[in-house]
């Protein structure tokens, strides 16, 4: 049988406490060092910036030197034809090469004295800057040495527990030893290996198969043994890991995780911030605003536009687009029309609107994944196929199918709020949690982030794909019926810019379009910001045009504000390039 080993709870303590210490160094001197080279790069963005306008400058120099060439061909030209004698082309030639001619050394020497005064602000801002950068950088310095000093004190304070409770560590180990003998004494293989020996005596077993139960039983004894003696920890180790999490709570680098994190959510969601001061404001011009059965109205009228959202959110997360949402809504409420109005049963006809969109996704994604269609593109055609199927089914007319029974199920309530809200956010939460918490969830935002990478690491990108179009349909689904279920009546012109409220609701929530990062719960954020908006908007009498106007708006804003997007960041070095010039200027 294998021996347990006596573990050293103290060494390992101790190389925990390391551990953590050189983590937190690390992050400290990560963080530090990009404030530093933040400075360092500004200084170097003026020295570029510079650069280029005298390079701009000397291209002028350049420019007004070619010409002068291009006078002493046109020059030289003129004599060879005879078309001026030899003492006129040798004095236009004197001309031409003193520069005197269209005052040409006069232009250079204006743009050389401009040179010379712009290279004498440029360096006087560049020295400025390089100044106070020098100061900046020498007090992050200081403040990280006050930083680390604070943190070797703390792990130092930490070691010298460890060490002076050294005695009793070491009686926790033997005693934490003495209890896994027990255990293994006390073991059943342990019991039945004792019954075992007596079996023999007794000559109650033959000697093969005694051996080879023998065997079997210390096979087992040993797995347990060789378990406790590949675990890293000890008891008392990992007791003590959980008190240096909560003594390293708040250290730096936990701090900053949480600046990090909050900063980047507050840039994904700070429109939402501005849209609900907006309808505080309207709120208190309009008393009613702030009355519960407003709120109640706001998400009962919209809760099909949530569970839209819902739907697009996760195909925006592969990087993709859906712009049939409306269309596909108005030819499954149509489609409903039809099937109720035929004496089909409600729920077949529900059953039927959720699979028709449900298929109209699937179209979609394999158009996506295996016919490497751009979502845009596939998605428009679909936008126009089902609005021109559902203008044609409808015969260019409304046609109402009102129903008992739907009725009945939207006016449902349950602890205040309409059934039909319940579902948005049983939808909501099912997806969030597939999202967050699953495989596939994982493969989504990974397909999202990198469609090749995910490719290679072995995630089927292709179904991921096809599905999140499905689903994305479904959700669709769920929302058509809602809309029918709430109106109970089908229009050619129904769901009209649904797609542009749908994507504005994920696009307010921060979700990138460009795929891999955002989620549900921001989504929801989104949708309750758009929809406090539209009421709010509703109540101070603004029509449905200006509002499409607002809307669009609210989209280009959201994206313009989120740094993720490579554009926000170049506009933003524009910008610091022309209040720069401006100085310099």
């Amino acid at each position: 049988m294998n021996n347990l080993l006596e573990k050293n709870s103290k060494e390992i303590i101790l190389d925990k406490i390391n551990l953590r210490e050189q983590s937190e160094k690390t992050a400290i001197n990560k963080f530090f060092k990009i404030k530093e080279e933040k400075k360092l790069d500004f200084v170097f963005l003026l020295s570029s910036y510079r650069d280029s306008c005298i390079k701009k400058l000397e291209a002028k120099i350049d420019k007004l030197e070619n010409l002068k060439n291009l006078y002493l061909d046109k020059n030289e030209y003129k004599y060879n034809n005879l078309e001026i004698t030899k003492s006129e082309y040798e004095k236009n030639k004197k001309i031409i090469e003193n520069g005197d001619y269209k005052n040409h050394n006069n232009k250079i020497n204006k743009i050389n004295l401009f040179i010379d005064k712009k290279n004498v602000k440029w360096d006087k801002l560049i020295k400025t800057k390089s100044k106070k950068n020098k100061i900046s950088i020498k007090k992050y310095q200081d403040k990280k040495s006050t930083i680390l000093n604070k943190l070797e004190n703390k792990t130092q304070n930490l070691k010298s527990d460890i060490n002076n409770k050294s005695d009793i560590l070491i009686e926790k180990d033997k005693r934490e030893i003495l209890s896994k003998k027990n255990n293994i004494l006390n073991s059943n293989y342990s019991k039945k290996l004792n019954k075992l020996e007596l079996d023999l005596q007794n000559e109650n077993i033959g000697p093969i198969e005694y051996e080879n139960k023998k065997n079997n039983y210390k096979d087992q004894i040993n797995l347990y043994v060789d378990k406790y003696n590949n675990l890293q920890d000890t008891k008392t180790s990992k007791n003590y890991s959980i008190k240096l999490k909560k003594s390293f709570i708040f250290s730096f680098s936990n701090k900053n995780k949480f600046i990090n994190k909050s900063l980047s959510a507050i840039n994904a969601i700070k429109l939402i911030f501005i849209i609900m001061a907006f309808a505080i404001i309207v709120g208190i011009i309009e008393p009613g605003f702030f009355k519960a059965n407003n709120w109640k109205n706001i998400l009962y009228l919209n809760a099909d536009i949530g569970c839209m959202a819902i739907g697009v959110t996760v195909i925006i997360l592969t990087g993709g687009i859906d712009l049939s949402i409306g269309s596909t809504m108005a030819f499954a409420t149509a489609l409903a029309a039809k099937l109720i109005l035929s004496g089909t049963n409600v729920w077949l006809s529900i059953i039927a609107v959720i699979l028709f969109c449900g298929f109209s996704g699937l179209i979609s994604g394999i158009f996506v994944s295996v016919l490497k269609f751009p979502s845009f593109i596939i998605t428009l055609i679909l936008m126009m196929v089902w609005r021109g199927a559902t203008q044609f089914i409808l015969e260019n007319t409304s046609q109402s199918f009102d129903n008992d029974y739907l009725t009945q199920l939207i006016q449902t309530k349950f602890l205040g709020l309409s059934i039909v809200v319940w579902i948005m956010f049983l939808l909501a939460i099912v997806s969030f949690i597939i999202l967050r918490f699953t495989i596939y969830g994982r493969h989504v935002y990974a397909v999202g982030g990198n469609y090749r990478s995910a490719q290679l690491s072995g995630i089927k990108a292709k179904t991921i794909l096809t599905s999140v179009y499905v689903f994305g349909g479904l959700c669709i689904g769920v929302g058509s019926f809602i809309y029918a279920a709430r109106i109970q009546t089908a229009s050619p012109s129904a769901g009209n810019a649904w797609e542009l409220d749908a994507i504005a609701c994920v696009v307010l929530g921060g979700t990138l379009l460009t795929g891999g990062k955002g989620g549900i719960f921001l989504t929801i954020l989104g949708w309750f910001s758009l929809s406090v908006l539209k009421n709010a908007l509703n109540l101070i009498g603004l029509s449905s045009d200006i509002q499409s106007i607002l809307k669009g708006l609210i989209i280009m804003v959201a994206v313009l504000s989120n740094t993720e997007y490579k554009i926000v960041n170049k506009i933003k070095q524009w910008i610091i390039k022309q209040v720069i010039l401006l100085k310099v200027i």
